[in-house]
């Protein structure tokens, strides 16, 4: 089976979701976000994820998008392809 994907943004309280999701077997954190360089580069290394800004967008512009359809009424939005 393959393994779930997962990230988070904002690791000073996204940071233990990621230390639990990291001890699943079947879950993959391949992305980090953080506006402290220091607090990202530390955590990514502990759960060692990859340092990959596009793969980072892929996961994060959908999730923004979804958020933005939702707040206006749940209008449809196309996630553009980078």
């Amino acid at each position: 089976m393959a393994k779930w994907k997962a990230g988070a943004i904002g690791l000073s309280r996204g940071g233990g979701l990621a230390n639990a999701l990291a001890t699943h077997p079947d879950v993959e954190i391949t992305a980090l976000c953080d506006l402290d360089q220091e607090l990202l580069a530390a955590k990514g290394a502990e759960l060692r994820v990859p340092d990959d800004v596009v793969r980072a967008v892929d996961f994060t512009i959908p999730g923004i998008l979804a958020h933005e359809a939702a707040m206006a009424g749940g209008i449809w939005i196309d996630v553009p392809l980078f």
